[in-house]
């Protein structure tokens, strides 16, 4: 993320998704190129043995779904007000709730 770990924790929380992660890789994560390098993504699945084709990356930006596209995997593009562009992915979700129904 773009986000420092611990603001992603919090932001995980408060919207109800803490659960369903087990790890954040954040800005002050070393060693990792930025996005659209897959580099963390390929970490945390070789990390917890994750297979990309039962995978999704979700994001916002286009960075987001390069990254998970160069590993391999299935894109979600959150779409919002912030970016509301309309990007190459392979499903559009407009809300939380939408994701956990995806999981």
């Amino acid at each position: 993320t773009h986000r420092r770990a611990s603001e992603t924790w919090n932001y995980l929380q408060k919207n109800k998704l803490r659960d369903h992660f087990q790890d954040v890789l954040g800005t002050e994560s070393k060693g990792f190129t930025v996005k659209p390098s897959p580099d963390s993504l390929l970490y945390l699945m070789e990390k917890y043995g994750i297979d990309p084709n039962e995978s999704v990356m979700v994001g916002d930006r286009d960075c987001d779904l390069g990254s998970g596209k160069n590993a391999g995997m299935k894109t979600a593009h959150f779409v919002c007000a912030t970016f509301p562009e309309n990007l190459e992915c392979d499903w559009r979700i407009t809300s939380f709730s939408e994701m956990l129904t995806m999981l």
